[in-house]
Protein backbone atom coordinates (compact mmCIF):
# COMPACT_ATOMS: atom_id res chain seq x y z
CA UNK A 1 0.00 0.00 0.00
CA UNK A 2 3.20 2.49 0.86
CA UNK A 3 4.41 1.67 -2.41
CA UNK A 4 1.63 2.13 -4.30
CA UNK A 5 1.21 5.62 -2.71
CA UNK A 6 5.30 6.51 -3.01
CA UNK A 7 4.74 4.84 -7.15
CA UNK A 8 1.44 7.24 -7.54
CA UNK A 9 3.80 10.58 -5.84
CA UNK A 10 6.36 9.51 -8.11
CA UNK A 11 4.35 9.41 -11.26
CA UNK A 12 2.56 12.39 -9.94
CA UNK A 13 6.01 14.39 -9.87
CA UNK A 14 7.09 13.57 -13.03
CA UNK A 15 3.90 14.08 -14.53
CA UNK A 16 4.08 18.03 -13.33
CA UNK A 17 8.02 17.82 -14.74
CA UNK A 18 6.82 17.37 -18.01
CA UNK A 19 4.05 19.67 -17.94
CA UNK A 20 6.61 22.29 -16.61
CA UNK A 21 8.99 21.02 -19.21
CA UNK A 22 5.79 21.71 -21.88
CA UNK A 23 5.17 25.01 -20.48
CA UNK A 24 8.56 26.06 -20.80
CA UNK A 25 8.93 24.37 -24.50
CA UNK A 26 5.60 26.52 -25.60
CA UNK A 27 7.14 29.81 -24.16
CA UNK A 28 10.31 28.93 -26.07
CA UNK A 29 8.84 28.71 -29.63
CA UNK A 30 6.04 31.36 -29.02
CA UNK A 31 9.65 33.35 -27.92
CA UNK A 32 10.98 32.74 -31.40
CA UNK A 33 7.62 33.08 -33.39
CA UNK A 34 7.58 36.24 -32.35
CA UNK A 35 11.28 37.05 -32.96
CA UNK A 36 10.99 35.57 -36.53
CA UNK A 37 7.74 38.05 -36.85
CA UNK A 38 9.40 41.01 -35.27
CA UNK A 39 12.68 40.50 -37.50
CA UNK A 40 10.59 39.54 -40.84
CA UNK A 41 8.42 42.89 -40.38
CA UNK A 42 11.98 45.30 -39.33
CA UNK A 43 13.70 43.60 -42.66
CA UNK A 44 10.72 44.18 -44.69
CA UNK A 45 10.60 47.82 -43.69
CA UNK A 46 14.15 48.28 -43.95
CA UNK A 47 15.42 45.60 -46.76
CA UNK A 48 17.57 47.38 -50.07
CA UNK A 49 17.21 46.84 -53.03
CA UNK A 50 13.93 45.77 -54.22
CA UNK A 51 11.59 46.00 -56.93
CA UNK A 52 8.79 48.54 -57.90
CA UNK A 53 5.36 47.17 -58.98
CA UNK A 54 3.92 49.85 -60.95
CA UNK A 55 -0.08 49.89 -60.84
CA UNK A 56 -0.86 53.13 -62.55
CA UNK A 57 1.20 55.87 -64.00
CA UNK A 58 0.50 59.72 -65.54
CA UNK A 59 2.55 61.98 -67.80
CA UNK A 60 2.35 65.27 -69.12
CA UNK A 61 4.64 67.60 -70.98
CA UNK A 62 4.84 71.08 -69.80
CA UNK A 63 2.41 70.36 -66.98
CA UNK A 64 2.73 69.08 -63.53
CA UNK A 65 0.58 66.16 -62.17
CA UNK A 66 -2.36 65.65 -61.89
CA UNK A 67 -3.06 67.44 -65.46
CA UNK A 68 -2.89 63.95 -67.63
CA UNK A 69 -2.25 63.92 -71.37
CA UNK A 70 -2.17 60.18 -71.43
CA UNK A 71 -5.08 57.64 -71.16
CA UNK A 72 -5.57 54.26 -71.75
CA UNK A 73 -2.79 52.70 -69.89
CA UNK A 74 -0.82 49.65 -70.18
CA UNK A 75 1.55 48.38 -67.25
CA UNK A 76 3.87 45.80 -68.77
CA UNK A 77 6.42 44.68 -66.30
CA UNK A 78 7.30 45.19 -62.95
CA UNK A 79 10.38 47.79 -62.96
CA UNK A 80 13.41 45.96 -61.82
CA UNK A 81 17.13 47.04 -59.60
CA UNK A 82 20.08 47.01 -61.80
CA UNK A 83 17.95 45.47 -65.04
CA UNK A 84 17.60 47.49 -68.51
CA UNK A 85 13.65 46.48 -69.60
CA UNK A 86 11.27 46.88 -72.15
CA UNK A 87 11.80 47.65 -75.90
CA UNK A 88 10.36 50.49 -77.88
CA UNK A 89 7.28 49.67 -79.72
CA UNK A 90 3.67 47.55 -79.69
CA UNK A 91 2.41 44.48 -81.24
CA UNK A 92 -0.35 46.05 -82.77
CA UNK A 93 -0.73 50.09 -83.56
CA UNK A 94 -3.83 51.42 -83.63
CA UNK A 95 -5.71 54.55 -82.80
CA UNK A 96 -7.49 52.81 -79.73
CA UNK A 97 -4.68 51.41 -76.97
CA UNK A 98 -6.97 49.23 -75.67
CA UNK A 99 -6.25 46.97 -79.55
CA UNK A 100 -2.54 47.13 -78.64
CA UNK A 101 -0.56 46.01 -76.77
CA UNK A 102 3.03 47.85 -75.42
CA UNK A 103 6.43 46.23 -75.30
CA UNK A 104 8.15 48.82 -73.28
CA UNK A 105 7.44 48.93 -69.42
CA UNK A 106 4.14 51.06 -69.38
CA UNK A 107 2.39 52.60 -72.48
CA UNK A 108 -0.84 54.61 -72.87
CA UNK A 109 -2.75 56.42 -75.75
CA UNK A 110 -1.21 60.07 -75.79
CA UNK A 111 -4.68 62.13 -76.57
CA UNK A 112 -4.79 61.94 -80.46
CA UNK A 113 -1.13 61.79 -81.06
CA UNK A 114 -0.80 57.43 -80.99
CA UNK A 115 0.55 55.23 -78.15
CA UNK A 116 3.14 56.24 -76.21
CA UNK A 117 5.72 53.77 -73.45
CA UNK A 118 8.56 54.31 -71.87
CA UNK A 119 11.75 51.76 -70.63
CA UNK A 120 14.86 51.81 -69.53
CA UNK A 121 17.95 51.78 -71.78
CA UNK A 122 21.36 52.40 -71.59
CA UNK A 123 22.29 54.67 -73.95
CA UNK A 124 20.54 57.99 -74.98
CA UNK A 125 19.30 58.15 -78.75
CA UNK A 126 20.31 61.85 -79.05
CA UNK A 127 23.55 62.56 -77.38
CA UNK A 128 25.11 58.51 -77.58
CA UNK A 129 25.65 59.00 -73.60
CA UNK A 130 25.48 56.35 -71.37
CA UNK A 131 22.96 55.70 -68.92
CA UNK A 132 22.83 53.25 -65.89
CA UNK A 133 20.11 51.00 -64.88
CA UNK A 134 17.52 51.47 -61.95
CA UNK A 135 18.40 51.67 -58.59
CA UNK A 136 15.85 50.89 -56.10
CA UNK A 137 16.62 51.33 -52.72
CA UNK A 138 14.20 51.25 -49.57
CA UNK A 139 16.21 51.76 -46.06
CA UNK A 140 14.15 52.96 -42.50
CA UNK A 141 11.24 53.15 -44.54
CA UNK A 142 12.44 55.92 -47.24
CA UNK A 143 12.51 54.89 -50.80
CA UNK A 144 15.62 56.23 -53.05
CA UNK A 145 15.13 56.22 -56.57
CA UNK A 146 17.51 56.62 -59.67
CA UNK A 147 16.13 56.16 -63.35
CA UNK A 148 18.81 57.79 -65.47
CA UNK A 149 18.00 55.66 -68.06
CA UNK A 150 13.86 56.24 -68.35
CA UNK A 151 13.33 56.62 -71.90
CA UNK A 152 10.11 57.85 -73.27
CA UNK A 153 9.25 56.37 -77.28
CA UNK A 154 6.37 57.93 -79.42
CA UNK A 155 6.06 57.90 -83.53
CA UNK A 156 9.18 55.92 -84.02
CA UNK A 157 11.58 58.40 -81.51
CA UNK A 158 13.11 57.90 -78.62
CA UNK A 159 13.93 60.72 -75.91
CA UNK A 160 15.69 60.44 -73.00
CA UNK A 161 13.42 61.31 -69.80
CA UNK A 162 15.89 60.06 -66.29
CA UNK A 163 16.57 60.91 -63.48
CA UNK A 164 19.52 59.90 -61.65
CA UNK A 165 18.37 62.30 -58.90
CA UNK A 166 16.02 64.39 -57.86
CA UNK A 167 13.11 61.99 -57.42
CA UNK A 168 10.18 63.01 -55.24
CA UNK A 169 9.14 59.91 -53.46
CA UNK A 170 6.77 58.75 -50.92
CA UNK A 171 6.64 55.51 -48.78
CA UNK A 172 3.75 54.18 -46.88
CA UNK A 173 5.13 51.27 -45.10
CA UNK A 174 1.75 49.83 -43.37
CA UNK A 175 0.14 49.32 -47.09
CA UNK A 176 3.84 49.06 -48.92
CA UNK A 177 2.35 51.64 -51.92
CA UNK A 178 4.66 54.21 -52.88
CA UNK A 179 4.93 57.20 -55.32
CA UNK A 180 7.45 59.03 -57.71
CA UNK A 181 7.49 62.66 -59.58
CA UNK A 182 9.84 63.80 -61.56
CA UNK A 183 10.14 65.76 -64.45
CA UNK A 184 12.94 66.16 -67.41
CA UNK A 185 13.57 68.47 -70.04
CA UNK A 186 13.52 67.21 -73.52
CA UNK A 187 16.56 67.68 -75.68
CA UNK A 188 15.97 67.60 -79.15
CA UNK A 189 12.92 66.30 -81.77
CA UNK A 190 10.11 67.86 -81.53
CA UNK A 191 9.75 68.67 -78.01
CA UNK A 192 12.78 69.97 -77.46
CA UNK A 193 13.25 72.65 -75.15
CA UNK A 194 10.21 71.61 -73.03
CA UNK A 195 9.50 69.38 -70.25
CA UNK A 196 7.70 65.66 -69.15
CA UNK A 197 6.00 65.67 -66.03
CA UNK A 198 6.32 62.10 -65.04
CA UNK A 199 4.12 60.27 -62.17
CA UNK A 200 4.36 56.74 -61.19
CA UNK A 201 3.18 54.79 -58.44
CA UNK A 202 2.04 51.35 -57.18
CA UNK A 203 3.69 48.54 -54.98
CA UNK A 204 6.93 47.38 -53.05
CA UNK A 205 7.49 43.75 -54.08
CA UNK A 206 8.70 42.13 -50.89
CA UNK A 207 12.28 40.91 -50.67
CA UNK A 208 12.55 37.31 -50.29
CA UNK A 209 14.53 37.30 -47.19
CA UNK A 210 11.50 39.04 -45.52
CA UNK A 211 9.33 37.09 -46.46
CA UNK A 212 11.18 33.81 -45.43
CA UNK A 213 11.10 35.56 -41.58
CA UNK A 214 7.98 36.35 -41.73
CA UNK A 215 6.12 32.55 -42.74
CA UNK A 216 8.83 31.24 -40.33
CA UNK A 217 7.25 33.61 -37.45
CA UNK A 218 3.79 33.41 -38.38
CA UNK A 219 4.05 29.23 -38.84
CA UNK A 220 5.51 29.01 -35.62
CA UNK A 221 2.66 31.22 -33.72
CA UNK A 222 0.43 28.50 -35.46
CA UNK A 223 2.32 25.87 -34.40
CA UNK A 224 1.89 27.19 -30.46
CA UNK A 225 -1.81 27.98 -31.01
CA UNK A 226 -2.10 24.11 -32.11
CA UNK A 227 -0.66 22.70 -29.34
CA UNK A 228 -2.29 24.97 -26.54
CA UNK A 229 -5.39 23.70 -28.21
CA UNK A 230 -4.22 20.36 -27.83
Amino acid sequence: MVSDTIEAAEVMRVSQILREGGIAMKRIILLFACLMLVLGLTTAAMAAPVDLIITDFMYARDYKPPFDESWGHQINMVLKNGVYQGSPGWTTVGTNVLASKTTGIIGAEYGTLGPFGALTQSADPVSTVTYAAPSIDLTGGVLTLSLPSWTAFWNGQLFNQGRASGITTTYNAGTGSWTADWKKIFVGGPFSGSYGNWHLEGTVVPEPGSLILLASGLAGLLGVARRMRG
